[in-house]
């Protein structure tokens, strides 16, 4: 189980602010090992760290612009993880947090067209409509 926020917002959501931290929360069954954390921003790596589970980390994190955070955590595939998943790697990853750097109300990160539609720009503001109401 990996829980992440960054400024009190999870995955799917929108945060706010230049600098914050991001929290990593990591619970796994005792055979599941886990060494190592890696943050990711605009899906370029900007650090790991060491993790075990249980464990957390707060990681201060600052931004130059609009962007979007991810974390992965993994660890090597030994002991009876090995045993009961042979050929498979512990691993975990989080859907992204968009951060709203400039504080506008809107996550525009460099390099996206400005003709996005409203449900990328805006998607806590834009339900998505059921098959009965189209």
């Amino acid at each position: 189980m990996l829980k992440v926020s960054f400024n009190g917002a999870g995955p799917g959501e929108r945060a706010a602010g230049r600098q914050g931290v991001l929290r990593i929360d990591v619970q796994a069954a005792h055979w599941v090992p886990v060494d190592e954390a890696r943050i990711y921003v605009d899906g370029r790596l900007r650090r790991r760290l060491p993790l075990e589970a249980p464990g957390t980390a707060n990681v201060p994190l600052t931004l130059e612009a609009d962007a979007f955070v991810t974390v992965e955590i993994q660890g090597p595939a030994e002991g009876l993880y090995a045993d009961l998943a042979p050929g498979h790697t512990p691993f975990a990853f989080t859907n992204p947090i968009f951060v709203d750097v400039d504080g506008d109300g809107e996550w525009n990160p460099a390099g996206l067209p400005d003709d996005l539609p409203e449900t990328l720009r805006k998607p806590q503001e834009v339900a998505p409509q059921s098959s009965a109401q189209r």
